[in-house]
């Protein structure tokens, strides 16, 4: 690891330590629990395999892909807590929004099970690249239907939302690479934890106090009903042609 390495990750930890620092004294661990328990997973994650990266490699390497694998699902976790501040329980676009989460990770076990991905780090790498591309698409529709619907996004889960679209595209930026030739890789080897340090500074600054969304204005019936047909209509459309598509 060179000095640009050593940069990176001596400023990644410190803005891991202030970021959990200013959760504790902000308490906006009680607020944003799905999100802070994110954030002292990946922290937890890289002392231990800080620790073993030292101490012992050969179980560093096989901690570091399933540690991964559990990092991508909570990537999950994280937009979920963007969906639920930005639409409140009750409010009708909520259920669009959550909707589409089901959809989409309909969609990803489909194409994950007739991909058929390599055995080993390979099938990991493609299981995150999936997750990753899900999530971005999950957290753009989240965020195209609180603008079509008027609703303000808080400076809290805006800056959870970009960060994460952030590491999330680093993460598919580098896969990508490196399946086009392995000679991008030791160029693209400091992209990930580029894009992680990014994250930590914009999480810093957008979560440095608790700034609450906005309570939101409910949008009329008939605007609500409308969109919930619609969506309806268009998740009875996709079954019937997942049906047809199997049908023998």
């Amino acid at each position: 690891m060179g000095i640009t390495g050593y940069t990176i990750f001596g400023l990644g930890w410190s803005l891991y330590l202030l970021l959990l620092w200013r959760c504790l004294k902000t308490e906006q661990w009680r607020s944003y629990p799905f999100f802070f328990g994110y954030v002292f997973y990946t922290f937890l994650r890289d002392v231990v395999l800080s620790a073993l990266l030292l101490l012992q490699y050969g179980a560093y390497a096989k901690l570091y892909w399933l540690s991964f694998m559990g990092e991508a699902l909570l990537w999950f976790v994280v937009t979920w807590e963007v969906l639920r501040q930005t639409f409140p329980r009750g409010l009708g676009p909520r259920r669009i929004a959550a909707g589409v989460l089901i959809s989409v990770l309909f969609l990803l076990a489909l194409v994950f099970y007739f991909s058929g991905p390599q055995p080993g780090a390979y099938f990991i790498a493609d299981f995150v690249r999936k997750i990753a591309l899900s999530v971005t698409v999950w957290l753009l529709v989240v965020l195209a239907l609180a603008r079509y619907y008027g609703i303000s996004v808080g400076r809290n889960i805006w800056g959870m939302a970009v960060g994460l679209l952030v590491v999330v595209s680093a993460h598919i930026a580098n896969f990508a690479a490196v399946e086009i030739s392995p000679s991008f890789s030791p160029i693209w080897s400091l992209l990930v934890p580029l894009g992680s340090t990014f994250t930590l500074l914009i999480w810093t600054v957008t979560l440095w106090s608790y700034v609450p969304n906005p309570r939101p204005s409910v949008p009329s019936e008939p605007v609500q009903q409308e969109a919930l047909s619609y969506w309806e209509e268009r998740w009875a459309a996709l079954g019937m042609t997942i049906r047809k598509a199997f049908k023998p």
